[in-house]
């Protein structure tokens, strides 16, 4: 069995990659989380006996996952590489686990959430899906704390700025605007129409 969990940036993604996926005995963890990225916990945890911290080829099934766009992806080569670390990871009494919040972002990788989506559909035979939402007033201000680092606001040379201009930036940039984020329905729609309801 395989789960994935394609997780909302600001919705618990990296506590639960960290905290309860990195740990759980129940599973064999392939996600990915975020090394050095903004907010509060973003350091590599050393401590944490993860794939991810050590093999190239999970890194680099990730980048092409969600980064690569429509040219440069090539979905043999994926599946060939998925199908090597496959053997060296299953586990026939725990389930294989992915995770990664650049699947449902359009900031800082590929922006077509539906197109890495249809890749994950070409890669796995019907794996169940974990999505985990968050208030959307909670995740709006969660990205609102972190905005002095915010790399869209260098323009600003990194000065704080109030809300309403923080969000008049967010919304000058429609394809990769973080209220796109707050459209849980849309996802929830995408995964539900390509995995199955169940």
């Amino acid at each position: 069995m395989i789960y994935i969990h394609p997780g909302y940036p600001k919705a618990g993604s990296t506590t639960l990659q960290k905290q309860l996926f990195a740990k759980h005995p129940d599973v064999v963890n392939l996600g990915i989380y975020p090394t050095g990225n903004i907010g509060q916990d973003s350091g590599i945890d050393e401590s944490l006996d993860v794939p991810v911290l050590k093999d190239a080829r999970l890194k680099n099934f990730y980048r092409q996952l969600t980064l690569s766009d429509g040219l440069l992806y090539d979905s043999h080569y994926m599946k060939s590489l998925w199908e090597g670390m496959k053997q060296n990871y299953a586990d026939n009494k725990r389930p294989l686990l992915l995770s990664s919040e650049s699947l449902l972002t359009a900031r800082f990788s590929n922006p077509e959430i539906r197109e890495k989506a249809r890749r994950l559909q070409e890669l796995f035979d019907m794996p169940k899906i974990i999505i985990v939402i968050r208030s959307q007033f909670d995740l709006l201000r969660s990205h609102y704390r972190d905005h002095p680092v915010d790399p869209r606001t260098i323009s600003y040379k990194r000065k704080p700025v109030s809300f309403s201009q923080w969000l008049n930036i967010d919304l000058s940039l429609p394809h990769h605007s973080i209220t796109n984020t707050l459209l849980f329905h849309h996802a929830v729609e995408l995964y539900e129409g390509l995995f199955g309801k169940d």
